[in-house]
């Protein structure tokens, strides 16, 4: 049985395995981790930081991001290009730089199953819609068509029902 767990951004009990907030609606209830010191905090009060290159968001504390991301430029004297600090910045090295690639990299592959799972959910939702519009028509009119034609009446049934289903399905 999943425990009850409070929500970080507003505070609603949820449960352990919920992936969103029903208070809220945040897709983060318990938090975002920053790629600076790991610790968790609220997406809302986190500074974001969209990748181009791996098409993700990273999260950070104000002063994490200020530590981690400002100082990185990328160096364009060299041909393969690297991250060298700046003047002002502190230096992180490569293994640092490296466990927040793969933290990142672990955060957009779970973010990628997510939204497959909830493309999967939409489409078997549609295709139940369609199934159970498909019987309450052909039942509808194999009924009426049934008493005024008899045995031949199902066999119109059958094809308005399908005329109908893919009208509607053009529609949807």
């Amino acid at each position: 049985m999943p425990e009850l767990l409070q929500c970080m951004e507003c505070g609603a009990q949820l449960s352990s395995d919920a992936d969103e907030c029903l208070h809220c609606h945040t897709e983060y209830p318990r938090g975002v981790v920053c790629l600076g010191c790991f610790e968790t905090l609220k997406q809302s009060e986190a500074v974001k930081y969209e990748t181009h290159s791996t098409h993700s968001t990273k999260y950070f504390h104000a002063n994490c991001y200020h530590q981690v991301m400002k100082p990185l430029i990328l160096d364009t004297s060299s041909s393969r290009g690297s991250f060298e600090p700046s003047s002002s910045g502190k230096f992180y090295n490569q293994k640092t730089l490296n466990t927040l690639v793969k933290a990142d990299a672990k955060r957009a592959k779970k973010e990628k199953r997510r939204n497959r799972s909830e493309r999967l959910k939409r489409m078997v939702s549609k295709v139940l819609t369609i199934l159970l519009l498909v019987i309450v028509e052909f039942i509808f009119w194999a009924i009426i068509l049934n008493l005024m034609f008899g045995e031949i009446g199902l066999a119109i049934a059958f094809i308005v029902t399908v005329i109908l289903t893919l009208i509607i399905m053009k529609e949807m």
